[in-house]
């Protein structure tokens, strides 16, 4: 996240609002208390905060993916192709289209409150 203003070439980033790999080392399993949602709701919330930063203005033509679901490197299962954010877009194709032309800048975010909110989860 640090980085990524001083990176100028084209690129395709994947933050997922409702990580599970890292929610699950946070907080040592899914979200089941009040204390533990309100946790969870902030780490979206810093999620979607942080890629709507990007891209950069060194390197606009980039490509955004942040679905508000809770999962992790879904690129390694049958949820590549089913997942969606709330706009229908898988990863898969969300990265076919992007690497179709990765000199235009695209942006596929879910905008939900809530966890694990995303109407595509």
């Amino acid at each position: 996240q640090y980085l990524l203003p001083f990176v100028t070439t084209p690129y395709f980033v994947i933050a997922q609002q409702f990580d599970s790999f890292q929610l699950g080392q946070d907080l040592g399993h899914a979200p089941s208390t009040d204390d533990e949602y309100a946790y969870a709701n902030a780490f979206g919330a810093a999620t979607r905060a942080l890629v709507s930063t990007l891209p950069s203005h060194n390197m606009p033509a980039a490509a955004v993916y942040s679905q508000a679901c809770y999962n992790h490197c879904i690129s390694m299962s049958s949820a590549f192709y089913s997942k969606t954010t709330d706009g229908g877009v898988s990863e898969s194709s969300a990265l076919r289209e992007w690497l179709k032309d990765p000199e235009t800048s695209r942006r596929w975010v879910d905008s939900c409150d809530g966890y694990a909110c995303g109407s595509g989860c």
